[in-house]
């Protein structure tokens, strides 16, 4: 299941919701994480009874700062933490620590990703301290909005963690190019399907190039990692089939990794 695990709308300074699911659509993704920098409650009252907006499943967290870094939160369900917005209460004062979201997100049964951790213009970005950090259940590897090279060294630093890496637009406008996604090796029909999901650590980042091109081969980050039982899953991600526009995918990163 392919989705775009780091949307922003209209909140973040970047496209109506609208345009968003337009495009989505159009780029025959199955599913969209909304991840809003510090808002929610828009996004979630726009969902119908059965978390779709147009008929595209639309799942939602919100993208926070912390001291330790830029955070998105997911929770199982969306009311009332993310429909009223009660994640305020963790940031109403300043800043928090990735240890404070954590004791308010956990006991929701949510998960904590690390969102564009090298990118230098995010004054609280980890970089390498993300090796320290504990308790996020996967870190962005590589977004639109970020600067390739930015990518490519999260990438490279992803490859020698235990962190699961996904991948997402964080972009506000729409752009050419490659772009990262996120491939799943289940199928997610809800929120806490997707909060399953993350939790479990079995997924990809993926490259696509608009232009059908396929970026160089390359190992890389993240992923839980486990002795023995490689399996199948190295043979996941790459092109998705030759229709579609002919956009050419790799994995670049996530899912579990397995020593044996």
């Amino acid at each position: 299941m392919l989705i775009d695990l780091h949307v922003y709308t209209t909140a973040s300074g970047g496209r109506s919701l609208a345009s968003v699911v337009r495009d989505a659509k159009a780029s025959d993704l199955d599913a969209i994480l909304v991840a809003d920098r510090g808002a929610s409650a828009e996004t979630v009252a726009a969902l119908d009874d059965e978390g779709r907006i147009d008929g595209l499943p639309v799942f939602i967290g919100v993208e926070l700062e912390t001291r330790d870094g830029d955070v998105v939160v997911v929770t199982p369900e969306v009311a009332p933490f993310l429909s009223r917005e009660e994640w305020r209460e963790v940031t109403a004062l300043d800043r928090p620590t990735l240890k404070e979201v954590r004791a308010v997100v956990e006991p929701l049964g949510g998960v904590v990703l690390l969102a564009h951790p090298y990118d230098r213009s995010r004054r609280s970005a980890p970089r390498d301290r993300l090796f320290a950090l504990q308790g996020v259940s996967g870190a962005e590897v590589g977004n639109n909005a970020t600067e390739a090279v930015e990518n490519m060294v999260a990438l490279e630093a992803l490859s020698a963690s235990g962190v699961p890496a996904f991948g997402g637009s964080a972009a506000k406008k729409s752009g050419e190019g490659s772009s990262w996604l996120t491939l799943f090796a289940s199928s997610i029909g809800s929120q806490a399907e997707l909060v399953d999901a993350l939790k479990d650590g079995n997924y990809w980042a993926l490259e696509t190039r608009a232009d059908g091109a396929r970026p160089p081969q390359r190992e890389s980050g993240g992923g839980r990692r486990d002795r023995g039982d490689r399996g199948d899953r190295g043979d996941r991600g790459g092109r998705r089939g030759d229709g579609g526009g002919g956009r050419g995918r790799r994995r670049s990163g996530g899912g579990r990794r397995n020593d044996g």
